[in-house]
């Protein structure tokens, strides 16, 4: 209502988006390897999960490396992008997550490391370059159940956003799978009024508004 006054074209804009995030409410979560991936410029990015303080990956990181790694096989032409900074005993995310997947087999040049993230927006934005310039057109993101709405708002926002700085449509298309940590498959339509402001909050960082102005890297 502020902007409103203020500019009222951009106060649409940002309605827009906040009505494209409602989408995302609906999203279905595919806990399977999603069917008929293209099979060129196409890249599965792994989202990363904050490591323990010896360097080691939590539980909940690993359990995405491996639905990360099913899609990985069955598209065995498509990049891996693992995402996350953060370091902990001097290992990031991404480091560990590559380290995880080089032992599962995956051939090293596949993998792609975005080390700079440490949250879901810096993910999303950090990523979105790498997949500019990858020329990737379609992407899958993998992360839990609880997180993947978030994340994919974020990631269509990133890449509306590099689009238009460059003055194109944007024609990426995003699909998900995700590990289950919801008590059931009922329990994830169920969307609370918290994921609901963690995504609006993320939308809104990533397209420029954020919460605490100054401390953005």
């Amino acid at each position: 209502a502020a902007l409103q006054k203020i500019d009222p074209q951009r106060a649409a804009a940002f309605q827009a988006k906040l009505q494209a995030a409602d989408g995302y409410l609906k999203t279905e979560l595919n806990t399977t390897v999603p069917q008929n991936l293209p099979q060129k410029n196409h890249a599965i990015i792994i989202l990363g999960f904050a490591l323990e303080d010896n360097g080691s990956m939590k539980q909940p990181l690993i359990e995405r490396l491996q639905a990360g790694l099913a899609i990985a096989k069955k598209y065995p032409h498509s990049k891996i992008i693992v995402t996350g900074g953060s370091p902990k005993n001097g290992n990031t995310e991404a480091e560990a997550m590559s380290k995880w997947l080089l032992e599962k087999g995956v051939d090293q040049n596949r993998i792609v490391l975005e080390k700079s993230a440490s949250d879901t927006v810096e993910n999303a934005l950090c990523t979105t370059a790498i997949l500019e310039t990858m020329e990737i057109t379609d992407a899958t993101l993998v992360t839990n159940a609880t997180h993947m709405r978030r994340a994919l708002s974020g990631f269509q926002a990133s890449s509306d956003h590099y689009a238009r700085l460059m003055g194109k449509e944007n024609k990426r298309t995003f699909t998900n799978m995700v590990y289950m940590d919801y008590a059931s498959a009922e329990k994830a339509k169920q969307v609370t009024k918290d994921e609901k402001l963690g995504i609006y909050r993320d939308l809104l960082r990533t397209s420029g508004i954020w919460a605490f102005p100054g401390y953005q890297r």
